[in-house]
């Protein structure tokens, strides 16, 4: 599961504390890479939906936040809560059509 795997997984949910930290240089980069993704979900999204890069950033926002939360607790059960809670969170941000 990508929560076991920090490693192996999303950089953002690794590393957003340190890359907070980092210089202007470094988080303008990472910004630019981060606007490069909001466009490619964005673009995916069905046509018509409304302030579609809205709704990305608000799908990625929850994906990482509740990925990073997942990963910090001790407690498995709690973790898979919060995975499942995320996914819900993030599939009622999708355009019902």
């Amino acid at each position: 599961m990508h929560r076991d795997a920090p490693g192996q997984g999303c950089a953002s949910a690794a590393l957003l504390p340190e890359i907070a930290r980092e210089p202007a240089d470094t988080r303008d980069a990472y910004t630019q890479r981060q606007i490069a993704l909001i466009e490619v979900v964005s673009s995916a999204l069905p046509a018509g939906t409304p302030d579609p890069q809205a709704v990305a950033i608000g799908i990625y926002a929850t994906l990482i936040g509740t990925l990073e939360l997942a990963r910090a607790v001790s407690d498995p059960s709690l973790s898979d809560r919060i995975l499942a809670a995320g996914a819900s969170a993030a599939k009622a941000m999708l355009p019902k059509f």
